[in-house]
């Protein structure tokens, strides 16, 4: 089961990374060389109208990893995949949308072990 368990809003985006760098000599030819040798995945959730303390835990989760420090596993929603992540942003936002509704959103990116 994965650390991260909290209701999620839409949109939630999936996106799959690649590494690949690329030379180009005078004559137009290209090498290109994978860097990581597979993909890796990071994630876009948003937390949508939640209350005060809802949006508290899931900030309090954010301070407890030390923002992008720590690691801790996901399961993506998509592929029902737990994956090793961390957090891109050295920052938690919260909105506070109406009285008693509060929105976040964070960004999650694949670790590789």
């Amino acid at each position: 089961m994965s650390d991260f368990n909290y209701d999620r809003g839409f949109p939630f985006y999936e996106e799959t990374i690649s590494k690949v760098l690329v030379s180009e000599v005078e004559n137009g030819w290209e090498q290109r060389r994978d860097v990581w040798g597979k993909t890796k995945k990071k994630f876009t959730i948003h937390f949508n109208v939640n209350s005060k303390t809802e949006i508290g835990t899931i900030r309090d989760f954010f301070v407890s990893k030390t923002g992008p420090k720590d690691t801790f596993t996901f399961t993506n929603p998509v592929d029902s995949t737990e994956y090793t992540v961390r957090y891109v942003d050295n920052s938690f936002k919260i909105e506070r949308q109406n009285f008693g509704t509060y929105n976040a959103r964070v960004e999650l990116i694949e670790v590789f072990s």
